[in-house]
């Protein structure tokens, strides 16, 4: 339902935020988030085609599965639209 890049540090994270604002799609700079277990800090963007696109930075886990999630670009679990599974 997307796909994700996930980086090793803040600073492969910014050059993927980049990268996604390069294509001039909308970016969702979602920041610090909880998913799927996992605290993370995130951005979005979809491509021309429709697909949705996550860069994330996992920081540590969580005792949440999930949880609201801001709109954004449309995709199926753990994306912007829909929040976690």
């Amino acid at each position: 339902n997307h796909l994700g890049i996930q980086v090793e540090d803040e600073t492969e994270l910014a050059e993927v935020r980049d990268r996604f604002k390069a294509t001039r799609g909308t970016v969702l700079d979602e920041g610090r988030t909880t998913c799927c277990y996992a605290e993370s800090d995130k951005a979005w963007v979809t491509d021309p085609a429709g697909i949705v696109w996550e860069g994330f930075h996992t920081t540590g886990t969580s005792e949440t599965f999930g949880r609201a999630a801001p709109p954004a670009a449309s995709g199926g679990c753990c994306t912007p639209d829909t929040g976690c599974c």
